[in-house]
Parts: C-alpha cells; structure tokens; sequence
C-alpha cells in the first residue's frame, strides 16, 4: 500500500486533460468522501479517450505525465474534486461538476456523458481505479 505524501496538504495529486471523452455502459456521478475529503465518485462500464494526458503529483515538485494517442478503461472510478466538460446540445454547454453541486447536475451529467462524448475534459482528482487501462502510443515525461 502506498503512503500518501504529507507535503501534498490534500491537494488533488491526478490531473487528466482529453479533447473528447466518450462514456460506455453505466455511468453515474455523486458526491463521496475520499480520505476526509468531499469528492464527486464518477463510475463508468467504460471510457473512450481518442488522445489526452495523465499528469500524476508525486511531490509537489516532482510529476509523471503520461501522453497517450488512445485509451480505453474499463470499469473505471474516479474521485475527483472536481470535472469540467463541454457538451454539444446545439449550443456549446460547458459545466464544472464539484461535491457542491453535483446532486444538483448528477442526472443531467449523467444523460449527458451516456448519449453524447464530452469534450475539453479536465479532470482534478485524488483517486482513480480500473479494471483495465489499454493505451496507444504512450509518452512518458518527468520532472
């Protein structure tokens, strides 16, 4: 088991960046609690990411950033502090969700993330887990 790193104060450690992300299967968003801390849980059967980045805080001046061309996971978990995504439904729709006001958006996200991919997604998060992770042409930077 890992230790978490005290010198990170609680600060989101995981950073994903995709210009489109398409959800499969089941998918849901609530408010949760990771380690003390409010979170939104997003679960989906799967997510589709045709290019993106994962950026992981070791210290707060040390990461790994993985640049991926492709990815799919499946039966992923993610608590997040927060998810910020646009949505096409003919107008340009972009919502931040937060432990805040996730009640509030949980179905329209989730209707949302089920029919339609979601694009410009920046994910803040403390936590992820998956069943499987398949990436294509994968870059690895550090520093």
């Amino acid at each position: 088991m890992a230790q978490k790193d005290s010198s990170l104060n609680g600060d989101p450690i995981i950073y994903i960046s995709s210009p489109m992300v398409k959800a499969s299967g089941f998918v849901s968003f609530a408010a949760g609690n990771y380690d003390g801390i409010p979170v939104v849980v997003y679960k989906a059967g799967g997510l589709y990411m045709p290019s993106g980045q994962i950026m992981i805080g070791i210290s707060p001046n040390y990461n790994i950033t993985l640049s991926m061309s492709s990815a799919e996971i499946s039966d992923i978990t993610i608590y997040a502090a927060n998810i910020t995504a646009t949505v096409y439904i003919i107008v340009p729709i972009t919502i931040t969700i937060t432990p805040q006001n996730v009640n509030l958006l949980s179905i329209l996200s989730t209707i949302a993330s089920e029919l339609l991919p979601l694009y410009n997604v920046k994910i803040y998060a403390y936590y992820i887990s998956s069943a499987s992770i398949s990436y294509s042409s994968i870059k690895v930077y550090t520093g």
